[in-house]
C-alpha cells in the first residue's frame, strides 16, 4: 500500500504514455495518503467521467481548464486545497456531481456555476467562500443537492434560487454562514424539499407563510437568526416533520401551530419570546419524540409533569 501511496501520480501521468489508445473513464484514489497538487498530467484523460480524489492529503489549486469535458462525476472533498474556484469550471458542461467540500477554497462562487445544467449535486460547504450566492444557481434544472453552508457567504438568499427552483431539490443547505436580510417567499416553488437548513446566518424578518407549502419538508432549521414575528399558521401543514429547530430568534406569539406536527422527533424552540400554553394534552400524540426544548420563553405557561405523563421515551 505503501508503494501505490507514493507512485500514484506518476502512474497517473504515465497513464496516455503507456496506454495511448485507452479512454480512461474513472480514476478513484479515496482515503490513500495522496499528498502533493494535482498533476497537470490529468489533461492527457481526455474521456475521463469519474474523478474521485476524496479525503486525501491534496493541496493547491484545481486545475479546471485542463479537466475533460466529459467529466460527470468530480469529487475532490475532505482534502486542503485551497485558492478560488476559477470560471473556467463552466467548461465542465457533463458534470453531474461536483464535491469540493472540506476545503480551504476561498474567493467568490463563479456565476458560471449556472453553466453546469446537468448537475444533480453540488457541494462547497466548509470552505472560506466569501460572497453572495449567485443568482444563477436557480438556472440548474436538474439539481437535487445544494450544500453551500459553513463558508463567509454574504447578502440575501437570492430569490431567483427559489423561483427557478428544481423540481427535484430535495436538501437545501445554507447553515453558519453571514446570509442576511429576509427568507425570500419563493421557497415555496421548490416542492420536494426535504430538508432545508438556513441555521446560524443573519437572517431577519418573518417565518414566510408559503413555507406550508413544502409538503415533502421533513427537516425544517432556522435557529440561531434574528427572525421576527409570530410563527405562520401554515406550519401546521408540515405534517412529515421531524426535525424542527426554531432557536434563538425573536420570534413571538404562541405556539399553537406546531400541534400538529405528531411526526417530529427532534422539537426545539428555546431562546425566544413565545407566549401562552405550551403544555398541552396534544404532546401525548408526540410518540417519536426524543429531544424537546422550550426553555427560555419565560411567558410559556403549563405544568411539565403533565406533559412527562404522556411521552414515556423522553
Amino acid at each position: 500500500m505503501e508503494d501505490l501511496r507514493t507512485t500514484s501520480w506518476v502512474c497517473i501521468a504515465s497513464l496516455h504514455q503507456a496506454f495511448p489508445d485507452t479512454r480512461t473513464v474513472d480514476c478513484y484514489i479515496v482515503n490513500n495518503n495522496l499528498s502533493g497538487t494535482l498533476p497537470k498530467e490529468l489533461r492527457f484523460l481526455r474521456y475521463l467521467l469519474n474523478l474521485n480524489f476524496w479525503e486525501n492529503n491534496l493541496v493547491g489549486t484545481i486545475p479546471f481548464d485542463i479537466l475533460g469535458q466529459h467529466m460527470k462525476y468530480l469529487y475532490l472533498n475532505d482534502n486542503n486545497l485551497e485558492g478560488t474556484i476559477s470560471p473556467s469550471i463552466s467548461q465542465l458542461s457533463n458534470l453531474k456531481h461536483l464535491g469540493l467540500a472540506n476545503n480551504q477554497l476561498t474567493g467568490s462562487i463563479p456565476s458560471g456555476i449556472g453553466k453546469l445544467t446537468s448537475l444533480l449535486e453540488l457541494n462547497m460547504g466548509t470552505n472560506v467562500l466569501s460572497g453572495s450566492i449567485p443568482s444563477e444557481t436557480g438556472a440548474l434544472p436538474t439539481l437535487v443537492q445544494l450544500l453551500l453552508g459553513n463558508n463567509l457567504l454574504t447578502g440575501a438568499i437570492p430569490s431567483d434560487t427559489f423561483s427557478n427552483c428544481s423540481s427535484s431539490l430535495t436538501l437545501l443547505s445554507l447553515q453558519e454562514n453571514l446570509l442576511n436580510q429576509t427568507i425570500p417567499d419563493s421557497i415555496s416553488t421548490c416542492s420536494s424539499l426535504d430538508m432545508l437548513n438556513l441555521r446560524s446566518n443573519d437572517l431577519t424578518g418573518e417565518i414566510p407563510p408559503m413555507v406550508g407549502n413544502l409538503n415533502d419538508l421533513r427537516s425544517l432549521a432556522l435557529s440561531e437568526n434574528a427572525l421576527t414575528g409570530t410563527l405562520p399558521a401554515t406550519m401546521q401543514k408540515l405534517h412529515r416533520l421531524e426535525h424542527l429547530d426554531l432557536g434563538t430568534n425573536h420570534l413571538t406569539g404562541s405556539i399553537d401551530a406546531l400541534w400538529n406536527l405528531t411526526n417530529l422527533v427532534f422539537f426545539t424552540v428555546p431562546d425566544n419570546s413565545f407566549t401562552g400554553t405550551a403544555l398541552r394534552t396534544e404532546i401525548g400524540l408526540f410518540t417519536n419524540l426524543r429531544y424537546l426544548s422550550l426553555d427560555h420563553n419565560e411567558k410559556l405557561t403549563g405544568r411539565w409533569v403533565a406533559w412527562l405523563y404522556y411521552i414515556s421515551e423522553l
